[in-house]
């Protein structure tokens, strides 16, 4: 069963997770990560749910889908509100096939490269 989640920041309970070191995670804008976690999640929260979508495909198999540009965090507890994972979440666009050709003052183009490059669409 899938579960969607909407994810809701509430910055006291992030506060509650501050001794442990958060892994940072970062995902693709417009891409989806994969999370297996070694034991059942009950809480999945998101700082900032505009960010990226959570889905809850069981409660050890999460996908992350990055939305928008930024950073937040993401704090994941079992049902004893015990820490199972706290990331600190950066979504980031890919630039590592992106050209930006710069022709006078003011006038620039943007390209996306793999064989060939073909100007970027307007988002």
């Amino acid at each position: 069963m899938t579960f969607r989640l909407m994810a809701i920041g509430f910055v006291a309970l992030l506060a509650g997770s501050a001794g442990a070191a958060a892994e940072v995670l970062s995902i693709p804008l417009n891409k989806s990560h994969v999370l297996r976690l070694d034991r059942p999640a009950a809480v999945v929260l998101l700082a900032n749910p505009e960010l990226a979508d959570i889905i809850v495909e069981t409660p050890t198999l999460i996908f992350l889908q990055g939305r928008a540009p930024g950073e937040t965090n993401l704090v994941i507890l079992d049902d004893r509100q015990g820490e199972i994972a706290t990331y600190e979440l950066v979504v980031s666009p890919v630039t590592a096939r992106h050209v930006t050709v710069h022709r006078n003052v003011g006038a620039r183009q943007s390209l996306t490269c793999l064989t060939n490059c073909t100007p970027e669409q307007a988002n």
